[in-house]
């Protein structure tokens, strides 16, 4: 099912357009990514350590996404909506926490939060799956697994640790 999509000419279509598209809409994207990597993630790891910092920075991220999961993403299933919203902004938030200490440009956060919230379109065939989705627990459960395996061991790194300074504080030193 997964590879029939990439007969479809409109999911090439797509997938051409999207690095043109990323000129029209980056704003935004610049925006949520200057607010909570640029100056809210270095403000709660000073204050709580690079790994608590980072966590709780994606338990925000999660509630600030509250208004759409309640009214578009999913409203008949709203608390699995929260629950997923909030096992997803945690996990991102590790791995985007990686990347902006890693490369100290806000960029690199930019561009992959504009990847992952529009790739979900072009894989799926339309924007449409997005809104008025119905979540079991089941879905929740298989969610944190992937969200476990794909981006918590990235907190394991070094780059988390407390004795490795990232390349940012290498740089004001």
């Amino acid at each position: 099912m997964f590879f029939e999509m990439f007969k479809s000419p409109y999911t090439w279509l797509n997938l051409l357009v999207l690095p043109l598209n990323f000129f029209l809409v980056y704003t935004a994207f610049f925006g949520e990514e200057y607010g909570w990597r640029g100056f809210f993630q270095p403000m709660l790891q000073k204050r709580f350590g690079k790994r608590a910092g980072v966590l709780l920075l994606g338990i925000f991220w999660g509630f600030w996404h509250l208004p759409i999961n309640l009214f578009f993403y999913s409203p008949q299933t709203w608390l699995q909506s929260i629950v997923c919203q909030l096992i997803t902004c945690v996990g991102i938030a590790i791995f985007f926490g990686y990347a902006q200490m890693k490369t100290c440009n806000i960029w690199v956060a930019v561009i992959m939060h504009y990847l992952n919230n529009n790739l979900v379109a072009v894989i799926a065939g339309s924007a449409d799956v997005i809104s008025g989705q119905v979540i079991a627990w089941r879905d929740v459960l298989i969610l944190l697994i992937l969200n476990c395996i794909l981006f918590v061991p990235f907190i394991f790194t070094k780059i988390y640790g407390k004795q490795e300074q990232s390349a940012g504080e290498a740089k004001l030193q």
